[in-house]
């Protein structure tokens, strides 16, 4: 009897730690003035904006609007475009609407995926800073100024994201990026964020030579990268970026947080086995949030079957003291998350609608810690259909020339010098 108890206080615990713990401990050490209000910077430094393409005819003259629109000097910007072998019309709009802009390049790739296309023009920038954003992603006109506001004010910020929200989708995918949302923000008042978002985020040039070759997700093992070296990372408010492509039912929910998840554990596991070097805040966060990969969906069942095992026993009073536990966890949690002001739109969802998502989310974790041996992929993979059709009606325009209206090792670590 007292075995079965032990135990189930100490699932309860993990599970306190875990879905709560983690949340309340990163509002109360974090540093509450770090909230993106660093000041434009007198000079600004020059960008590089890398956008990896593949078949993207339907939203890449629209992209192209949307970057060369950014409130950015041009004098200071270069935009590359890493074609990885498109044989729709991508190419051919993009060299009409760029044909008379020389910030603006076209590079052929030799390979397709994106790790690999970002390899092969990484070379060729000027830029002190790297900006890497999807075809989808669209940037409000000021997102660069900040993303270089936020890198020029502290030396050793290497990576900064951009906030990063879905256009349209299904309510769950909202809610998920909602909750993401403010969990990033709470980890880069650490100074540690564990993931930015792949739709658009920055780094110093140079952090890095190349990503390696095996990489999947690209927006974890930058900011992963940064961390382990002892520099900073943060998830910029006020730099603000939409996601076109969004799961729009949810067998598409499933199948793209599936791969999502797989990819995120197999980059945080990438930087494991330097644990004990690393500084102590990204030490905490990372073994947090690889034991949530790996024990929460498991820790929820075993505390169930607990539950209701010792209840059987006549241990009511046992069971009841740890879901009491678990229910304050609830209310500070909710109250730790909810002190994160996010911009418009940011979205508070009701209880019955985040229980929902965490459902989803379990689900979908014991599926991935399930397959992780045996789960392997790619940075080349089948995208989402999203908000593909917003750009046609517009291929004469763009073809004319009219602007129209804009809607496994770690690798060579260049001297990134800190202050």
């Amino acid at each position: 009897m007292w075995i079965v108890i032990l135990g189930f206080c100490v699932v309860t615990l993990l599970l306190a730690w875990l879905l709560f713990g983690y949340v309340v401990w990163l509002r109360l050490m974090g540093d509450g003035r770090k909230k993106g209000e660093a000041d434009l910077p007198n000079t600004l430094p020059r960008l590089s904006v890398i956008v990896p393409c593949l078949n993207e005819e339907a939203f890449i003259a629209e992209k192209y609007r949307n970057l060369t629109a950014c409130e950015y000097p041009r004098g200071h910007l270069e935009i590359v475009f890493a074609d990885g072998g498109s044989t729709d019309g991508t190419v051919a709009r993009l060299e009409s609407l760029s044909a008379a802009d020389p910030g603006t390049r076209v590079v052929a790739c030799p390979a397709a995926g994106k790790i690999s296309q970002l390899n092969h023009v990484l070379p060729m920038l000027s830029g002190d800073i790297v900006v890497v954003t999807d075809a989808d992603a669209r940037l409000e006109p000021e997102a660069l100024m900040w993303l270089a506001a936020d890198l020029e004010a502290d030396p050793k910020m290497a990576v900064v994201g951009a906030f990063t929200s879905p256009n349209g989708g299904i309510a769950v995918e909202r809610c998920y990026w909602a909750a993401q949302n403010r969990v990033r923000v709470l980890e880069s008042r650490m100074s540690h964020v564990s993931t930015i978002a792949a739709c658009c985020y920055a780094f110093r040039r140079e952090l890095l030579n190349a990503f390696p070759d095996d990489v999947v997700a690209d927006d974890v093992y930058v900011a992963a990268l940064a961390n382990t070296l002892g520099y900073h990372s943060t998830y910029s408010v006020r730099a603000r970026v939409e996601e076109l492509r969004t799961p729009a039912s949810l067998p598409e929910f499933f199948s793209h947080k599936f791969r999502k998840g797989n990819a995120v554990l197999r980059e945080m596991l990438r930087f494991a086995y330097r644990l004990p070097e690393m500084p102590s805040r990204w030490k905490s966060i990372l073994a947090t949030r690889i034991v949530q990969h790996f024990l929460l969906p498991w820790g929820t069942l075993i505390w169930l079957v607990s539950g209701v095992t010792l209840i059987n026993l006549g241990q009511v009073d046992v069971v009841l003291l740890s879901a009491a536990v678990l229910m304050v966890g609830v209310l500070a949690t909710r109250k730790a998350t909810l002190s994160v002001e996010l911009p418009p739109g940011g979205g508070r969802y009701n209880f019955a609608s985040v229980v929902l998502a965490y459902c989803y989310m379990m689900v979908i974790l014991i599926a991935t810690a399930l397959t992780y041996p045996f789960f392997r992929q790619t940075s080349c993979y089948a995208r989402l259909a999203g908000e593909g059709q917003r750009d046609k009606g517009k291929g004469q325009e763009d073809r004319d020339g009219s602007a129209g209206e804009i809607p496994a090792s770690i690798p060579s670590v260049g001297r990134l010098e800190m202050a």
